[in-house]
Formats: C-alpha cells, sequence, structure tokens
C-alpha cells in the first residue's frame, strides 16, 4: 500500500514525509518546558430569565508540558480562556467536567492536570426591580450657599438579579460628588457605585443636576479701630474699636475685611466744650450692604494736657 501511494507523484510524497519527520526530530530535540498556566473561565449561552447566583472557580490551573519556545509563548498569552457552555444549565447547582480536549494547545504541548477538573455554576431566576437613584455629595459650598434642588437622570435603574440580591437593594447611589468651593448651579455625568457582582444594571452612569442659590448673610468683624475725622490730637475714642456686622450677599461680603474702617465725624454741632461727649460711629457705605455697629456710641474723650 505504502508503495502504490509513493508511486504516485513520488517527490512530493517524500517531501511531505521528509517535513514531517524534520518538524517531528525538532520538536524531540528541543529542550522541554513544564509550567501552569492561568486560564479563565468563560460562561456562554446562559439560559433566557437565568442569572448566576454565587461565585465560582473563574480560573483553571493547567499545567502543561512541552518545547520551551512553545510554553513560553503560551505563558504570555494573556487571552487564554476555557469556553463553558451553559445552554443545558437548570435552576440551581450545575457541574460540569473540564475536559482536555476543549483546551486548545500548539502542537507537541501536551497537559499534565487541570485544577478543578469539576467547576459548579449556581443559577437562579433572573427578576427585574426599579431602583431609585441618589446622588451623593461630599464637601461644603462656599459660606453663604445652598443646595436648593437637585434631580438625578436617570431617577430610576431597572436592575436585574436574584431575588435575595435584589430584596436587600433599595437605592443605588452615585459616587461622591465634590461640592467644595462651588457658588453657581452645575450638572455632571457621575459614575454610580458599583453594586453586588451578579446584579446588572441599564447604565453605569448617572446625570446630577444641582440648584445653587447665593443667601443673604450676616458677618461679623471683631476689632475694627475708630478713627477721628478730621484727625484730632486733643480728643480721644473710648472705646477705640468696635464690631460691625455687615449683612448682605455672601459675595459681597467676601473682601469687606480689607475696606472696614469706623469713623466719627468731628463737626461743629458737637457739644465740644466739655471734657466727654457722646458721639455716633458711622461707617462708608458699601452698595448692597448694611452695617450695625456695636457699641452704638462712644465717648469722646479729651485729652488731658501734660
Amino acid at each position: 500500500m505504502i508503495r502504490t501511494y509513493l508511486k504516485s507523484q513520488p517527490i512530493l510524497k517524500l517531501l511531505s514525509l521528509g517535513m514531517a519527520l524534520f518538524l517531528w526530530f525538532m520538536v524531540r530535540a528541543e529542550r522541554k518546558l513544564e509550567t501552569n498556566l492561568d486560564v479563565s473561565i468563560e460562561l456562554a449561552n446562559i439560559p433566557k430569565n437565568l442569572v448566576i447566583a454565587r461565585e465560582f472557580d473563574s480560573i483553571l490551573q493547567v499545567r502543561v508540558v512541552g518545547p520551551s519556545s512553545k510554553v513560553e509563548r503560551l505563558k504570555q498569552d494573556h487571552s487564554n480562556a476555557y469556553r463553558l457552555d451553559l445552554s443545558s444549565a437548570k435552576t440551581g447547582a450545575n457541574t460540569f467536567w473540564i475536559h482536555e480536549e476543549d483546551l486548545e494547545l500548539p502542537f507537541g504541548v501536551r497537559i499534565v492536570q487541570v485544577v478543578p477538573q469539576v467547576v459548579k455554576i449556581y443559577l437562579d431566576q433572573s427578576l427585574e426591580k426599579q431602583v431609585p437613584v441618589v446622588a451623593r455629595f461630599a464637601g461644603q459650598l462656599e459660606y453663604g450657599f445652598e443646595i436648593v434642588s437637585y434631580k438625578v437622570n436617570p431617577p430610576v435603574l431597572k436592575v436585574k438579579g436574584t431575588k435575595s440580591e435584589l430584596d436587600g437593594l433599595g437605592k443605588i447611589q452615585t459616587i461622591p460628588v465634590s461640592l467644595d468651593g462651588r457658588r453657581r448651579s452645575f450638572e455632571e455625568i457621575v459614575q454610580l457605585e458599583t453594586i453586588e457582582k451578579f446584579l446588572s444594571m441599564q447604565t453605569q452612569t448617572a446625570k446630577v443636576t444641582v440648584e445653587i442659590k447665593e443667601n443673604t448673610v450676616t458677618k461679623k468683624f471683631d476689632f475694627i479701630p475708630v478713627v477721628i475725622i478730621p484727625d484730632s490730637q486733643r480728643w480721644q475714642i473710648v472705646p477705640n474699636e468696635v464690631t460691625i456686622y455687615a449683612t448682605g450677599l455672601a459675595s459681597d461680603l467676601a473682601d469687606l475685611s480689607e475696606n472696614l474702617e469706623a469713623f466719627v465725624p468731628l463737626t461743629k454741632s458737637e457739644d465740644l466744650s466739655k471734657s466727654t461727649t457722646w458721639v455716633q460711629p458711622k461707617i462708608r457705605s458699601v452698595p448692597k450692604i448694611d452695617f450695625k455697629i456695636v457699641p452704638e456710641r462712644l465717648r469722646l474723650v479729651r485729652k488731658k494736657r501734660r
């Protein structure tokens, strides 16, 4: 039979046989290497209305031996995966044997051991639930500003999972939205917090719209000096410092402290014949801001001559 095979196109047949023998000798001659490979399990064809209910061994430890060059390439190939067909799976525990022949390996590389050889996959009925989405905030707005309202889009999410997982899920939160230093209303796309491993959501992000308003606030300024206008060497103010309460929008009050100064004007109407006179301190007006000075009256005292 071999003689007949060689008689038809003998040169081509001999070349093929020679090449095969050459490759076989090359593989036999190369140094052998034995090592472990991490092979991930990919689940395929999960039945409709069923979901994974528990964690499982998703990595196979596959010990292989073969020519060092081919084994080294396998170790560097991170796309190794074992496809597990779940089309026949049912609710509850499902046992699957790992078949070595389903692991694709290069010529000359063989499997020594696979751990685990059996994988259990637990499936449960898939349910859906509408869950509200809530924004979570961190930090503080600028002084005098507050959140009037906020809304999240989508306001609710359809979540799929097992009954036990969905029963304990009352809301889905966003990751913290920073309020630090904010003065104006804003919109922001934010990630949703990770929920249970075997729950699935329609989307992983939400748009948070926040309305911020500026309030009228009162700010206290202590130890504001009081000066006499025009400057006088004959009189002194007791006490010579006052407390000022400024009321207005927070942004208008932001840089006010640098410009504050109380004064007492000496006019002809003041009774300066006495050694002590009661006077009312004043402050230069600032648009949109109301001031109150405490105390409201000060003593204008004549200095004693030395």
